[in-house]
């Protein structure tokens, strides 16, 4: 088996129906990363940390913990997963001293976890920078460049000399904003594709006439040979006339490219006329300047504003003509190619290039075929106002989901119901029945969240596809990760534990923040079993994800108009919105999160949360290897921002049990014992931001890269690029004029 590179796909031994298990459970890291990418190996890696972290925190939590909430408390007997829960203990038992205890030994586990599982991150990341393709290894990516710089000429001029005059740049390619030849190419793709559809309904009718010609030439009547020649005629005029079409607007579109390439050609040389000038010592930057507003003085005049005017003068510099023009053809970002990777990483480390830091942020270059365009040609002044709405746009909806989920979460509870039955049926019903009334709280009120949280990321995706400025499709997802996990830890913990008052709540919270952490205690004290549902649930879930039944649905529908590979490939990919790196990192974080916040309330979630990840690392192992398409690949920025996440859900964990021991305990002092856990995680937190060195190869491993390079024993095979060229997808026909 082969992936979408080419590549060859770890070993599966086939021979029984359950082989893909056995397959995915022997997948390592290194394999995962060498067929899917580093990011979706990473994915895997949490997952089996999530597994880890619930086996060794299990086994106290189950043999030790558990007996003692349902031997040392009396409190809850309504039924016996009840009695197992935190809510059993007696008040002022002596057992909040060894909880208090067991929050230090789960906080150390994960902690040490993290960590360990960082550096083993480092060295992957290490050696997926090392294999990347070549043209990515030695291309950075550069935003804000000043328009004294914002051409290839003058930008490889400024590179040139940071390096000290050596010819380090291959090529630049700086985005040009192309918003008028792009619409050019839409619509001559859409005539195109009628002009098409037309021929080939012809050459149907052609052959049914032809056909019927054929079969009752002698038998047919002298009216039906004219409709039949008039439909003929018909048809032929409106493919002729679609012909026309398209070749106007194919006209159209080489006209806009021969402006744009008269454009280049006409900045070009006038940076060649600058380098020029300051190498020969013409003139100063005063002067040249001096010599540009007297020249085009009267075409300043003809378009300037008087608002126009006094912003210019506010910030303190007067374009020139030349800048204007420069500004309009080219967009403040681009790409820097060069000759050697050693020269790349040496230009990611020698930022700050000036004392402003808005110009020259260099960072790694995305991947060719990820790159966003259509982001990086906004100027700077839509950008904010784009993002501006996009914030706000988000916080609505934080607004309106939040009543909507704390209502749906206490509407799914049959006891809340029977509050408003004047019958009194639901209350009989309660007395009846009442397992199966605790079982359908817990499931009913799960599956509706999980209903309406599954269209969050659709929407979350396009607001930020909309609204903020990425330079990369991945970064996306990287930002669908952050906004959703806040939603989901939100709505799924907080809103869920605090339901029944909500409104109560909101406004407690604004009068004073901290009570909050109590309300939340409170309430996941009173829910322990309902979150036993949530991962429960959740095998419902997976199990539907893994027989990936959507692209199945789609790969049938294909196969009827279209050949097998095209049904294939436009069945692929899944649903990127809720099935990307982004929106499965969030979702299987917050279930970590949450597993954690309630090993101590309820240690039955440990052997629950154990089974769910075992069985998500199952599905996602194998899917993401042998069934789902290859992704572009950001390299880890995705399992980064998870550990991130897991230490900010040790902080709530440690709040909320500090809180508990102080309501339950007959003293503070098991409540400050947990509570200075929290100063612990805290001082974790900031040593894990400044101790790892992932973002870039460390000097010392470029330095023997590069001596492995020179002396050809390099053993490290470079991966295959998806998109060999920077270059803007319409724009690589103006290659050689750029």
């Amino acid at each position: 088996e082969v992936g979408d590179d080419g590549g060859p796909l770890p070993a599966r031994h086939a021979g029984h129906f359950f082989d893909w298990v056995s397959a995915s459970f022997r997948l390592q890291d290194q394999e995962i990363l060498t067929s899917a990418g580093l990011d979706q190996a990473m994915l895997v890696h949490f997952l089996e940390l999530g597994m880890a972290s619930f086996a060794i925190i299990g086994i106290p939590m189950c043999l030790v913990i558990l007996p003692m909430h349902v031997l040392g408390g009396n409190v809850n007997n309504d039924d016996l997963i009840s009695r197992t829960c935190f809510s059993n203990i007696n008040h002022g038992s002596l057992l909040c001293w060894v909880h208090a205890f067991m929050v230090w030994f789960v906080v150390i586990v994960i902690d040490l976890q993290i960590y360990a599982c960082q550096w083993h991150f480092v060295k992957l990341r290490a050696f997926w920078l090392k294999t990347l393709p070549p043209l990515r290894a030695s291309t950075i990516l550069v935003e804000g460049i000043p328009l004294r710089n914002r051409t290839n000429t003058q930008l490889k001029a400024f590179f040139t000399e940071m390096f000290e005059g050596r010819d380090v740049v291959e090529s630049t390619s700086i985005i040009i904003r192309t918003q008028a030849l792009e619409h050019a190419i839409l619509a001559r793709d859409t005539a195109r594709k009628a002009y098409d559809d037309a021929k080939q309904q012809r050459a149907s009718l052609e052959e049914t006439n032809r056909d019927s010609d054929d079969e009752t030439s002698s038998q047919m009547s002298t009216p039906r040979r004219m409709l039949q020649a008039s439909t003929q005629a018909l048809v032929d005029s409106a493919v002729d006339a679609l012909k026309n079409t398209y070749e106007n607007l194919e006209r159209d579109c080489e006209a806009e490219r021969q402006r744009l390439r008269d454009q280049i050609s006409m900045v070009e040389s006038w940076a060649v006329e600058n380098i020029i000038g300051h190498a020969v010592g013409e003139e100063s930057d005063e002067d040249m300047m001096t010599t540009h507003m007297r020249r085009h003085s009267s075409v300043q005049t003809a378009f300037k504003s008087a608002l126009t005017e006094k912003l210019l003068m506010f910030i303190g510099h007067t374009p020139t003509f030349e800048e204007q023009k420069i500004d309009s053809l080219y967009a403040g970002m681009g790409f820097v190619t060069f000759r050697t990777r050693y020269d790349a990483t040496m230009a990611l480390h020698l930022m700050p290039y000036t004392p402003d830091l808005a110009h020259f942020k260099v960072s790694v270059a995305p991947d060719p075929a990820d790159v966003e365009y259509d982001s990086m040609k906004l100027r700077d002044l839509n950008t904010k106002a784009w993002s501006f709405l996009g914030w706000a746009l988000i916080i609505l909806l934080f607004l309106f989901f939040m009543p909507a989920i704390g209502f749906i979460g206490a509407s799914a509870n049959i006891r809340n119901l029977a509050l408003y039955d004047k019958t009194s049926t639901i209350s009989e019903l309660i007395v009846k029945h009442p397992k199966s009334v605790r079982i359908w709280n817990g499931f009913a009120c799960q599956m509706a969240l999980n209903l309406v949280l599954s269209f969050l990321p659709t929407t979350l995706v396009q607001i930020s596809t909309w609204c903020f400025e990425r330079k990369a499709h991945s970064w996306f997802q990287h930002d669908l990760q952050k906004f959703y996990f806040v939603f989901l830890l939100v709505f799924q913990l907080f809103v869920v534990s605090v339901a029944d008052s909500l409104a109560g709540t909101i406004v407690e919270t604004i009068e004073a923040p901290l009570s909050l952490i109590g309300k939340l205690a409170g309430g996941m004290a009173q829910t322990s079993s309902f979150f036993l549902t949530v991962f429960v649930s959740q095998w419902t879930v997976i199990a539907l994800e893994h027989t990936r039944f959507v692209q199945l649905i789609k790969y049938r529908l294909g196969t009827r108009t279209q050949t097998p590979a095209e049904a294939h490939a436009a069945a692929e990919p899944e649903d990127q919105d809720y099935n990307g790196m982004g929106a499965r990192s969030a979702r299987y974080t917050v279930l970590f999160v949450i597993g954690i916040c309630f090993v101590s309330l309820c240690p039955l979630i440990c052997v629950i949360a154990f089974f769910t990840f075992a069985l998500v690392r199952l599905v996602v192992g194998y899917q993401v290897v042998y069934a789902e398409t290859k992704k572009p690949d950001l390299g880890g920025d995705f399992w980064v921002l998870s550990l991130v996440h897991l230490q900010l859900g040790l902080l709530i964990y440690i709040s909320c049990m500090t809180v508990m021991l102080l309501r339950k305990a007959g003293t503070h002092h098991p409540a400050l014992l947990a509570g200075t856990a929290f100063f612990y995680v805290l001082e974790s937190i900031l040593t894990f931001q400044g101790r790892f060195h992932w973002k870039s190869v460390c000097h010392t491993e470029l330095v023997k890269l590069v001596q492995c390079e020179k002396a050809g024993t390099l053993v490290v095979q470079h991966r295959k690029a998806m998109r060999d060229t920077y270059a803007q997808p319409e724009l690589e026909y103006l290659k050689e004029a750029a």
